[in-house]
């Protein structure tokens, strides 16, 4: 199994400024949003303009509430809907360090997705899931050519990578980090 990359001469894992997030349903939209508001420059996808004008209404509403819970400023509000950018086009996410899929739960809907992802974006690309009744074995097993996939779960310390080292993700935001050192089960 290849190891992460390296940042150059720190010996750490791959530093991780640029995330994709297809789907923007609800945890698709609340993925999106904790990045954006982590500092990340996220870019997110869904099928058509429908659904992804739904999903950036959800994350509009939400970044808001929180401005008026006084869990966010207005400046940090508008810091956070700057560093989104929504699409429906699969090619934006090329350049991406991270994609993180919340699509629908059907093995070949995601198995499909990763395959196509995997044709277009960057080597260093880690590929994550959101899944939540499939195994992350089951995305990698259904194509050789899956080089990192990682479940994303809620706190530190309790992701799966197919690399070595740690993967540092949402450092400061609300949402903690997701670390990443372990290898899945064969």
């Amino acid at each position: 199994m290849d190891a992460l990359p390296e940042d150059e001469g720190t010996g750490e894992g791959l530093e991780i400024r640029k995330v994709g997030v297809v789907g923007c349903g609800l945890m698709g939209s609340g993925v999106a949003e904790v990045a954006a508001r982590g500092g990340f420059e996220v870019v997110v996808r869904e099928l058509n303009q429908e659904l992804l004008e739904r999903g950036e209404a959800r994350i509009r509403k939400s970044l808001d509430r929180a401005v008026e819970r006084e869990k966010a400023t207005r400046g940090e509000r508008d810091a956070a809907w700057a560093r989104l950018a929504f699409t429906t086009e699969l090619s934006a996410l090329a350049d991406r360090d991270i994609i993180i899929e919340a699509v629908v739960e059907r093995l070949d809907a995601k198995r499909d997705l990763f395959m196509e992802l995997d044709s277009i974006c960057a080597e260093h690309t880690i590929f994550a899931s959101n899944t939540s009744s499939l195994t992350i074995t089951d995305h990698r097993d259904q194509s050789s050519n899956l080089r990192d996939c990682i479940p994303v779960r809620p706190g530190p310390g309790k992701g799966t990578h197919r690399g070595q080292g740690q993967l540092r993700f949402c450092g400061e935001s609300p949402a903690g980090s997701v670390h990443a050192g372990q290898h899945p089960p064969a």
